[in-house]
């Protein structure tokens, strides 16, 4: 195997080629068994490099402070509607979407080795034309919604701290896009946009989750209308409205408003990551 090919497959694993090189490369991976184990060799450095960074435990006050943003929203005039400012806290029958922070972000896009053993969450890249998946180990995860939320939220906040270091400095972020993260076990997540267009008084940017085995998709929520472009959202589905699978696909449309119907269904054009076929 020559250097070049090396190269690629270490860029390939960084997820630094662009959209044409990708495309390429990925047609050449089909067909070389011996460049896809160098691949797989390479993401998985990757995936132990950032497993042993060092982690710290979330501050005893992150709780009283996602709960306080959420409780000084102002909610909007008008029919009650289950939307991303209506979120009410765990101990509330129902759950929705609430925006908890606003600023730019990006991440690094992550694919990590064989699935864990143990509890994890899903973590999404969302991209323009698709959405990438990792998994991602929780650590002491037990039957607690609220002690989970804590630790997703930790995760989240600190992914969003990580982006927001990196581009107020010399160096610009490595990847900058948007992002998801989700635990099946407690049905709860975070969905962090970046830069999403504005839009009209009669649109709405809507988040689906989504079985990509049997196609089937459910409504997460809305982003809230009139805020920022760019924010860090959390979310929680009801158990009889949430997929069922532990790999849910995720994405988010744009949605006129007198579509929605009490059981909406994606019918506008996707603005992030993919519908399953």
């Amino acid at each position: 195997m020559n250097s070049q090919l090396e190269e690629q497959a270490c860029l390939y694993a960084l997820d630094r080629l662009g959209p044409g090189e990708r495309a390429s490369f990925e047609a050449q991976l089909a067909r070389d068994p011996g460049l896809a184990a160098l691949v797989q060799e390479y993401e998985a450095a990757v995936a132990r490099a950032i497993l042993t960074l060092p982690r710290s435990a979330p501050p005893e006050s992150l709780l009283a402070r996602i709960e306080a943003r959420i409780d000084r929203r102002v909610r909007p005039p008008g029919p009650a509607r289950r939307t991303m400012a209506d979120f009410p806290w765990s101990r509330v029958a129902k759950w929705s979407l609430a925006a908890v922070i606003a600023t730019s972000l990006g991440i690094l896009a992550l694919r990590l080795p064989p699935r864990p053993t143990g509890p994890v969450v899903v973590l999404a890249i969302l991209e323009a034309d698709r959405t990438r998946y990792s998994e991602v180990p929780l650590r002491n995860a037990g039957g607690d919604a609220d002690a989970r939320f804590v630790q997703l939220a930790s995760l989240a906040e600190s992914l969003w701290e990580q982006n927001r270091v990196a581009r107020s400095g010399q160096s610009q972020p490595p990847v900058d896009r948007s992002f998801a993260l989700y635990d099946p076990g407690s049905l709860q997540g975070f969905i962090a946009v970046r830069e999403l267009p504005a839009v009209s008084g009669n649109q709405r940017y809507i988040v689906w989750l989504s079985d990509r085995t049997t196609g089937g998709v459910w409504y997460a929520g809305m982003l809230p209308q009139g805020g920022p472009d760019s924010g860090l959202f959390c979310f929680l589905l009801e158990p009889k409205a949430a997929p069922q699978t532990k790999r849910p696909g995720i994405f988010i449309t744009l949605e006129e408003r007198d579509s929605a119907t009490a059981a909406p269904k994606p019918r506008g054009r996707i603005v992030l990551g993919t519908k399953p076929i």
